[in-house]
């Protein structure tokens, strides 16, 4: 199965000027039972913000997954070269 990165999901829906939403399948949901506290609490101050700062609250959490995922990436390729003893 083929997996792609949150930040190359985006980047393909702006190529694309499609919403994320649109590379899901029909019904896509996720379930409140699913969430946890902590993500409950993000929901709920993030539908208090202003249009424009949640603008600005989205782009920062993508920039943040994407400094994730290259931090990430690269600890993979440095443990690449980590003689196993």
């Amino acid at each position: 199965m083929f997996e792609i990165s949150a930040s190359d999901l985006r980047w393909t829906a702006e190529h694309y000027d499609k919403l994320i939403s649109y590379f899901f399948p029909k019904g896509f949901a996720i379930k409140k039972d699913d969430l946890s506290p902590l993500d409950e609490e993000l929901l709920l101050l993030f539908f208090q913000l202003p249009e424009t700062q949640k603008l600005i609250a989205l782009e920062y959490t993508r920039q943040q997954v994407d400094i994730t995922e290259k931090a990430s990436d690269r600890q993979n390729i440095d443990n690449l070269f980590v003689p196993q003893e």
